[in-house]
């Protein structure tokens, strides 16, 4: 695009201002060609934006980090090594460009992500890594690689079949039946517009990570010739750190807890480069996610851009408190982030954002270094965010005008307290069965969700119910329901499951945990997230033991409770601990109040001398639901069995299983 190029759009703006009605170009479009027009018009010339991206290249290799270990150096022994690290990271730093500059309009509403930023980690990384802070000059390289990588599957262009192919992912279906679920039952089928640009931005959000790993093997075509061009295009750098790059790019979006056991400290070095250059992929995959983490300043939300962008939501609250931000600097062993302009009423949701995104900030790092430390690697200065203990501490460098931060957001300070109000008998009442009942739903749900994700048969799975006294105490007595569901994995067992209020299958943790079920649409009855807690109306000491259905049976960890009020114990669950042929087991050892409630009941009526067993009233409960259930009692000596499959059982079996509670 040149001058003429330029003065047209220029026009075509200045018609647009004074005639928007009129106006046949989308905003979005609008804000696309003033981005690129400014950038131009600011430049003057293309040779000087080619000046600009070599000055910023010139940041980079100013940083100690680029200069401790890339850099050339006079009398050099290593010197062709270390020039070949370079070349080669250079020209994958002009192959990426094309890519990252299409990502602000492949995802509308996201903070700036080109070049610009994937510069700026180098002296944010230099910032919080300090000066003891080593890298080899192979580190350095792969650091380099990872940083270029780790966002560029947010661009369309990263994914061969484009948007196409993208449209048949379990991700994009997902976020479709996200958008659909929470529309009108009477709406049009067909997605509008934005609702599509929010399925995108979703998909390559949830996608752009695990594609980062990927794109390092990957080749384009270069237009009318055969040639295939790689993005790292030193073949034998590819051939010896490719899969270590790609990994790390894909680790900034792992769980904290996933990187010391999927990278190594010690991977050797390139068969003729000097023997001590050897890569330590944890370091720098934190190195990478904590630079990353901390990069929000006006250089990701630039002034003019922010001014032109349709920029709406949670979207412009990042642009907000993005764009009042300076570079972030260090004290001592503390980030500082200043703020240039104070935060006013109408921007205090940005400003909570912004502490919220420091929280996050100060986490990684501690998390971090805790990692590093434990991995007998080198830490990094900065230990955590200055100010982050409290808002108004951060709002003395992060400033508002006109209001004050307080922690005054709604809180639960006594959650023993609420679980045992609203997950215990206020809720449920007093009597063992709707306990029970919340433990069988739970199972329920996970036998649907597992056949919906594997796509089984409707009649798949099933559930078992076991009410057996142990061989060394006949006294003591325990309760199990066994699943065939999709299992748990530790994030979820110590997650979703224990989170008072948050259920699992209405979370986005399912959208990792099991990609493509939401768009399944299983028919799930938990929705609350309190149903597990009524157990402790059965007893204080409770065990869940649980694996993934996609996971091997040594995998399986237990999680137990002797009571609500002290912390679980987490342990990986001995040899047949977990019965065989399922996946999740949770035991409860019964109470004195839940053993009498065992015992055959009067339902009163005119039979003062008619009991019920509580299996016959654990069958009046289930006589509609659609998976098998085998309820045994070993210590009353009674057995019954439910077939999931009722609409084809006879028309006896399914009356005498509704009316238990009621026979003549």
């Amino acid at each position: 695009m040149g001058y003429l190029s330029v003065l047209r759009g220029a026009k075509h703006r200045s018609a647009c201002l004074k005639f928007p009605h009129k106006c046949q170009f989308h905003k979005k479009y609008f804000a696309r060609f003033c981005y690129i027009d400014i950038v131009l018009i600011f430049g003057n010339r293309s040779a000087e934006i080619s000046n600009g991206a070599a000055m910023a290249i010139d940041h980079v290799q100013a940083t100690a980090l680029w200069q401790r270990s890339l850099a050339a150096r006079e009398n050099d022994p290593a010197s062709k090594y270390r020039d070949r690290l370079r070349s080669a990271l250079l020209t994958m730093r002009d192959n990426v460009i094309p890519f990252v500059r299409n990502i602000h309009r492949d995802v509308l509403g996201l903070t700036v992500h080109e070049e610009s930023h994937l510069d700026a980690l180098w002296q944010t990384a230099t910032c919080l890594a300090g000066e003891e802070f080593e890298l080899n000059p192979i580190e350095a390289f792969v650091f380099g690689a990872s940083i270029l990588l780790h966002d560029t599957g947010l661009a369309v262009a990263a994914y061969p079949g484009g948007l196409a192919d993208l449209a048949e992912t379990p991700a994009w279906r997902d976020a479709e039946a996200g958008i659909r679920s929470r529309r009108e039952p009477a709406s049009n089928d067909t997605l509008s517009t934005r609702e599509r640009q929010v399925v995108l931005f979703a998909t390559l959000r949830k996608l752009h990570a695990a594609q980062a790993e990927k794109l390092i093997s990957f080749t384009f075509r270069r237009p009318n010739r055969e040639e295939a061009i790689p993005l790292l295009q030193d073949v034998g750098l590819h051939d010896a750190l490719g899969a270590a790059i790609g990994r790390i790019a894909h680790s900034h979006h792992w769980d904290i807890t996933d990187l010391a056991t999927k990278l190594v400290t010690h991977a050797g070095t390139i068969p003729g480069f000097p023997p001590e250059w050897t890569l330590n992929e944890l370091k720098v995959a934190c190195l990478l996610r904590c630079a990353d983490a901390a990069h929000v300043d006006a250089l990701r939300a630039p002034t003019m851009l922010f001014a032109i962008a349709d920029v709406s939501g949670v979207s412009a609250e990042h642009w907000t408190f993005q764009n009042k931000l300076n570079s972030v600097t260090r004290a001592k062993d503390k980030l500082v982030f200043y703020a240039g302009q104070p935060f006013g009423v109408d921007e205090a949701s940005s400003w909570w954002l912004a502490y919220d995104t420091m929280q996050m900030i100060d986490g990684e790092l501690k998390s971090c270094n805790a990692i590093l430390e434990e991995s007998g690697s080198s830490q990094f200065a900065a230990t955590g965010v200055h100010g982050i203990e409290s808002p108004r501490l951060l709002s003395k460098t992060v400033r508002v005008e006109g209001w004050t931060p307080i922690s005054a957001e709604v809180k639960v300070s006594d959650p023993v307290h609420l679980a045992r109000t609203l997950g215990g008998r206020n809720l449920y009442g007093s009597g063992a069965i709707a306990p029970v009942r919340e433990l069988l739903q739970n199972a329920v749900d996970a036998v649907r969700a597992r056949r919906a994700h594997q796509e089984r048969d409707s009649n798949w799975g099933k559930i078992r119910l076991i009410i057996d006294s142990t061989d060394s105490d006949q006294a003591e007595i325990w309760l199990h329901v066994d699943d065939q569901g999709t299992g748990m994995s530790e994030r979820v067992l110590t997650g979703p499951l224990i989170d008072f209020g948050k259920s699992f299958w209405s979370s986005s943790l399912m959208d990792d945990e099991f990609p493509g079920l939401r768009s399944r649409s299983p028919k799930m009855v938990g929705k609350f997230g309190i149903g597990f807690f009524s157990v402790f109306l059965l007893g204080d000491a409770v065990r869940v033991i649980t694996r993934r259905f996609d996971a091997g049976e040594n995998t399986a960890v237990v999680l137990s409770f002797d009571e609500l009020t002290r912390r679980p114990l987490l342990r990986r669950a001995a040899t047949g601990e977990l019965p065989l042929d399922f996946t999740t087991r949770v035991s409860v050892k019964l109470n004195n109040r839940a053993r009498a409630q065992l015992a055959p009941v009067n339902m009163g009526g005119h039979r003062a001398d008619y009991r019920v067993s509580f299996v016959a009233q654990v069958v009046h409960l289930i006589a509609a639901v659609d998976v098998d259930i085998e309820i045994i009692d070993r210590v009353h000596g009674e057995v019954r069995k439910h077939d999931g499959d009722w609409l084809s059982s006879s028309a006896e079996t399914f009356l005498e299983e509704v009316c238990s509670l009621h026979r003549p």
